[in-house]
């Protein structure tokens, strides 16, 4: 089994995820990001389109959406990750009003 990587590590590769231009494609930032998340024991937490999970989540705003999508998320500000399934920082997401 792989040695986790220490939590200082893996939020250093978050801060560099943090860095990249909102510009840059996902695909580009999963080519570049994914193996390392991998490595560290990082994922993702999905969130657009999915209701609030306050567990997991930081409403940083709300703004007004389709009728369907009301306490939803529209988009992020800031991703989310888990480590190994462990919260290591919630996803900070604008929900619709």
């Amino acid at each position: 089994a792989a040695t986790p990587w220490p939590v200082s590590s893996c939020l250093a590769l978050i801060s560099a995820w943090d860095l990249l231009p909102e510009a840059t494609s996902a695909a580009a930032y999963e080519a570049t990001f994914a193996p390392l998340l991998l490595a560290a024991g990082l994922s993702r937490i999905p969130t657009v389109g999915l209701p609030f999970d306050p567990a997991l989540m930081t409403m940083a705003g709300t703004e007004k959406g389709p009728a369907k999508a009301a306490h939803k998320v529209l988009r992020e500000t800031s991703a989310g990750f888990l480590r190994d399934g462990i919260l290591l920082r919630p996803a900070g997401v604008i929900i619709a009003s």
